[in-house]
């Protein structure tokens, strides 16, 4: 197993890996299929093998891939031996950029366990909803038996109903506005609060 000398998460482990008398590094890579895996054919690239060489010589630092594969008919009651072939791959800068983007953004996706945690957040705020829904409901009932307001208790504690009264509240806003110098005279700073953690649900897609 070899590690990208420019990231550490970037694996890769080719079949072989060597040098040619040019001193130049290559990999090696064998497979065997029923397809002709030649690259100069349409079948090669309808598998992953091309980046997968990629890669490989991206993570090693290779020059060129030689990929060597056995062609089968699918069929053999006994041991047998196919032709073997072989086909150099030369290093695709443009290709190897495109993956190096994709394996980041894998490698950078949800931090480990918070699925689980924003599942259980979910769940308990549907029933806080829930819940929310059913005390309304009952505060209404009880308000309905109070139209002046009141109190009582029961076995089960003191109920009271207070009936709203007008009256009047301070117009930051206005104020502000009026007296912007003023306003800042009597602000204050504050002290920070913990994390704030917002947590939304995917959107369903509506039925068509």
């Amino acid at each position: 197993m070899f590690h990208a000398r420019e990231d550490s998460r970037h694996l890769a482990s080719p079949d072989a890996l060597g040098e040619d008398f040019d001193g130049r590094l290559f990999i090696g890579e064998f497979k065997t299929s029923s397809h002709d895996l030649d690259p100069s054919g349409g079948y090669y690239w309808s598998t992953t093998y091309a980046d997968q060489m990629q890669w490989q010589m991206y993570v090693t630092g290779a020059e060129r891939c030689l990929l060597v594969w056995e062609q089968h008919d699918g069929h053999w009651p006994e041991p047998y031996a196919f032709p073997v072939r072989s086909s150099w791959v030369e290093r695709d800068e443009q290709r190897i950029l495109e993956l190096i983007e994709l394996a980041d953004r894998f490698l950078e996706g949800p931090v480990m366990g918070v699925e689980a945690w924003q599942a259980e957040y979910l769940d308990a705020k549907q029933s806080r909803e829930a819940a929310q829904q059913r005390m309304d409901q009952a505060a209404d009932a009880i308000a309905g038996l109070f139209p002046e307001g009141g109190s009582v208790e029961s076995p089960l504690g003191k109920v009271t109903v207070s009936i709203p009264k007008p009256g009047t509240r301070f117009d930051a806003t206005a104020f502000k506005a009026a007296h912007p110098d003023l306003h800042r005279q009597f602000q204050k700073a504050t002290k920070p609060g913990g994390p704030r953690v917002t947590v939304t649900p995917v959107k369903e897609e509506d039925d068509e």
